[in-house]
């Protein structure tokens, strides 16, 4: 499934959970993160020695197809300062792929759960 976004990997700064691995449309300070990863490491050791230590990664990704950003960062803010973080996320700084494609495609959030089903199902994770 190709419907033709330019896209690059760069950080978004004021996009909500910014990363330099953020998939995004436009170039320099009009960049628009329509997608990001988010990786969490920990070295851990095994349940005996002769396992020995090794990493484990709880990780995630993030596509926003269709969806209410007005809604969304309004909630994030409300987490960030309920946090005291100080974080305020510009919802300038993010597009959804519905908002990137010229005209509607019908079951546009179906079509993209079926594409990523159906390129993740060769796939395996290692254990």
């Amino acid at each position: 499934m190709q419907w033709g976004i330019a896209t690059h990997c760069q950080a978004v700064e004021g996009s909500f959970c910014d990363g330099r691995y953020n998939l995004a449309c436009g170039d320099g300070a009009q960049a628009r993160k329509i997608a990001g990863t988010a990786q969490y490491w920990r070295t851990v050791a095994g349940a005996d020695a002769r396992e020995g230590r090794h990493h484990v990664v709880l990780a995630h990704a993030l596509l926003l197809v269709e969806v209410d950003l007005i809604a969304a960062h309004r909630r994030a803010n409300e987490l960030e300062k309920r946090l005291g973080t100080g974080r305020v996320y510009r919802t300038d700084k993010t597009q959804s792929i519905e908002q990137c494609l010229p005209t509607p495609v019908a079951g546009l959030s179906a079509r993209v759960a079926d594409a990523l089903i159906t390129r993740l199902a060769g796939s395996r994770v290692p254990l």
